[in-house]
């Protein structure tokens, strides 16, 4: 499961002094904790048994492993992939090892804790560590987006935390069920599975569905067109945001937006940014959405091969843009990638 939300792609941007689109400011909320929610394993292998599951696999002239292993040269040149001097490989592999529920849980409680540790930053010379609803003054919250809903199914505990101090939750909370206690369960398992059911209430009654479409909606709408871009994911939400906002004429000069970052690992950043007066004039040339519907579409067959990384050519020739060009064939160039620039092609 989780590959079709798999996407790709690079955004770059300029980090300067006096910036015409967005300023950012101290404090960044943080919080971290080791947890493997999501990750691509570096794993060994001996070459004992790789030779084993290579014998296993092929016919052979009834060499053992260990005969195989001894003829393997024992110079410090490394010639080959089983020439490499140690007596295991490091195996790496595209395809991470994940757990969906978890990774939701994970991110949840991160964000959670990042947002007060904002608080507590913004707050520092006040009694209250969050005295101050700052979600509910933030025009938009742009938010790090795995996939294009991601934002609005884990901003409820957010939503939460804006209502209590608005002194609003009693009367919210009567049309949802009732938030779990912690010491009437008895493991933190259970208790999690309930505080999940009782965060999904909330995202399902109106006001939770109004606050949407006024803070995230925008946002998402590049992303359900893309997938997955890891890092630079919450940056595709703020153009797609901006770039959808000026199409509509919205008036957001000197808003603030507030921004919820996450990796998996886990950690996440909670900061603040302000709205230039210039911001049209920048936002003008993203043209994020013209560029999406220019992309070309390929095959299924053609999809698996390059996922199976089964292709040695580009499906499209490329035009305006750095390409591979070759790849070291020998020696201390073996696997070397070599890149060159295309010309555009008109």
């Amino acid at each position: 499961g989780g590959e079709y939300t798999q996407g790709s792609g690079a955004i770059a941007l300029l980090v300067k002094h006096q910036p015409k689109l967005l300023t950012i400011e101290d404090p960044f909320g943080v919080a971290t904790q080791g947890v493997h929610d999501f990750f691509k394993p570096r794993r060994t292998v001996s070459k004992s048994d790789l030779m084993k599951e290579f014998l296993q696999l092929s016919s052979n002239d009834g060499q053992s492993a260990d005969e195989l292993l001894e003829a393997l040269p024992n110079s410090l040149d490394v010639n080959g992939v089983l020439d490499s001097n140690e007596d295991s490989i490091q195996v790496f592999k595209d395809t991470p090892v994940f757990d969906g529920q978890y990774s939701n849980w994970t991110y949840q409680n991160r964000i959670r804790e990042a947002y007060i540790n904002f608080c507590e930053q913004k707050n520092e010379n006040m009694e209250s560590p969050i005295s101050k609803d700052y979600i509910n003054t933030w025009d938009r919250m742009i938010f790090h987006l795995p996939y294009a809903f991601h934002g609005k199914r884990i901003a409820s505990e957010l939503f939460m935390m804006s209502l209590k101090q608005r002194g609003i939750w009693k009367d919210f909370s009567q049309k949802i069920q009732e938030e779990p206690q912690i010491q009437k369960f008895e493991s933190q398992e259970a208790y999690e599975a309930s505080r999940i059911k009782f965060l999904r209430s909330i995202t399902k009654t109106e006001e939770y569905k109004e606050f949407v479409h006024q803070k995230l909606e925008k946002a998402q709408r590049a992303s359900s067109l893309v997938g997955n871009m890891y890092a630079c994911s919450i940056f595709l939400a703020l153009m797609s945001c901006l770039e959808s906002d000026l199409n509509e004429g919205t008036v957001l000069t000197h808003s603030t937006f507030g921004f919820v970052a996450y990796g998996s690992g886990s950690k996440s950043k909670v900061f603040e940014g302000h709205l230039q007066s210039s911001w049209k004039e920048v936002v003008a040339n993203f043209n994020v959405f013209d560029k999406l519907n220019s992309r070309k579409e390929i095959s299924y067959d053609d999809y698996e091969q390059i996922h199976r990384k089964q292709l040695t050519k580009s499906i499209y020739t490329p035009s305006g843009e750095f390409a591979l060009d070759r790849v070291g064939q020998q020696g201390v160039r073996l696997g070397a990638r070599y890149y060159k620039w295309e010309e555009k092609i008109e």
